[in-house]
């Protein structure tokens, strides 16, 4: 069923990923093959069987993890790329927490608008500054901008774009997700209508002065209406990118902490999917998922680290996960972060209420002391 002729023919032709698991999988064929004679036995072995084991089986004892204290943080990244606006802007970052001896998981999403005084910009072009100096660069200044800002090391980074994020969750038939609120964003922005002038002329153009807070108004043809209602709901790929994505909804789901929940609540809908037997003892998922991430994934993490790694996060329980939120706040309960005067820095920025990192970089070494 599994011979050596497949599996050479997919280490060349895909991910490198696949090659690790040729005696797992020769190993579970066999097991299944062997109880698959024992049809009432069959759903007993395959409840037995869990990525966790799998990972397990194709971890190497030897690899070299970096990590300080058995602790690893690992930076995630989003960005547009393709034909997206800002294609190299990094749109979501998160920086997860993994203990490698309680196998517990901890996330602080970093807003995009986070200004970067060293760099003289937000953090979301600093992937696109290190790109435009050398290409391959940019994992690492972002890396360093973000251990430099919040005081902790970050031994890894991993990147993917939209259109890969999008056909990963397609391939995978759509995942489920509980949508905390109802909610509606009126101004999300439409791909490939960044610049359409919506019927206005030239002329019309130049007694217009627009801005942020207009420019629904004046182009309305550039956005869409989305909606979400409160509840379980299966989202297929171009929803959940939208999901995570919107910025401009009315209440309390248009905050940069509404919306880094909705993007832990799709990285867990992900796992949970992805943990389910017919996708992780199926070796086509792998071969499907390998091809869509090539070219649009970029980490440093090699393949024995990603598996290392990936047997201790597959098993921990993140819907408990604990979240550091670095927002703006209420008037009556400010947040860690504020959001000065446009004029200060001649656009929407965010910076440390307190003035600089040390109040956020305490309450990470908090967060991540709980988790041992």
């Amino acid at each position: 069923m599994f011979n050596n002729h497949f599996f050479l023919r997919f280490k060349r032709k895909y991910f490198p990923f696949l090659s690790k698991f040729q005696s797992v999988f020769i190993i579970l064929a066999f097991v299944l093959l062997l109880f698959g004679l024992y049809r009432f036995a069959l759903p007993q072995v395959l409840q037995l069987i869990s990525p966790k084991i799998i990972l397990n089986l194709a971890a190497k004892n030897s690899t070299s993890i970096r990590q300080d204290n058995n602790q690893v943080n690992i930076l995630m990244m989003g960005i547009g790329g393709g034909n997206h606006e800002g294609p190299t802007l990094t749109d979501s970052i998160i920086l997860a927490h993994l203990n490698l001896t309680s196998k517990k998981v901890s996330f602080v999403p970093l807003p995009r608008d986070i200004w970067v005084e060293n760099a003289k910009a937000k953090i979301n072009a600093i992937y696109e500054t290190g790109e435009e100096k050398k290409k391959g660069t940019g994992l690492i200044l972002t890396k360093a901008t973000v251990a430099e800002l919040l005081g902790a090391p970050v031994h890894y980074a991993l990147l993917i774009d939209f259109d890969a994020f999008q056909k990963i969750i397609d391939l995978l038939g759509g995942i489920e997700v509980n949508v905390e609120n109802t909610f509606d964003d009126f101004a999300y922005p439409i791909e490939g209508k960044e610049d359409d002038l919506c019927g206005k002329t030239e002329e019309e153009l130049k007694e217009l002065e627009v801005t942020d807070q207009n420019v629904l108004e004046i182009f309305p043809c550039r956005f869409e209406h989305l909606h979400f209602d409160k509840g379980i709901q299966t989202l297929g790929g171009t929803e959940a990118l939208k999901f995570v994505r919107s910025r401009h909804a009315s209440g309390d789901e248009g905050t940069d902490f509404a919306r880094s929940k909705r993007q832990i609540k799709i990285i867990t809908a992900v796992k949970n999917k992805l943990t389910k037997p017919e996708v992780f003892l199926n070796p086509s998922y792998l071969v499907k998922m390998s091809e869509e991430l090539k070219g649009n994934l970029f980490t440093d993490l090699g393949v024995d680290q990603l598996i290392y790694l990936g047997k201790d996060f597959i098993s921990t329980d993140l819907s408990s996960v604990k979240t550091l939120s670095l927002d703006i706040g209420t008037e009556d309960k400010p947040g860690l972060l504020t959001n000065p005067p446009w004029s200060q820095y001649g656009s929407y920025v965010l910076v440390p209420t307190a003035g600089d990192w040390k109040e956020i970089q305490e309450k990470i070494g908090e967060l991540f002391n709980t988790q041992k």
